[in-house]
């Protein structure tokens, strides 16, 4: 994530990304792709079920809010 922001000159990486994404015209809601609520939980089932690095813990309900934005399309927090 630190070479990710000092890529794109920012503080945090997936911030920028998303913003840069933003800047290209890129719609970056789920929902947009045929991804809903109904989803979220078979998603977060594979992730944990498949474990890979990652920056913090795989927690359910963080997992859950972070889906809900990405369906809506928000800015990651």
């Amino acid at each position: 994530m630190k070479h990710l922001a000092g890529a794109l000159e920012c503080e945090d990486g997936p911030q920028g990304l998303f913003d840069v994404s933003i800047k290209l015209g890129i719609d970056m809601a789920l929902s947009k792709w045929g991804f809903d609520e109904s989803k979220i939980d078979k998603a977060i089932d594979l992730l944990i079920g498949h474990p890979v690095p990652n920056p913090r813990p795989l927690e359910r309900p963080a997992m859950v809010r972070m889906f809900e934005g990405m369906i809506e399309g928000k800015r990651p927090a």
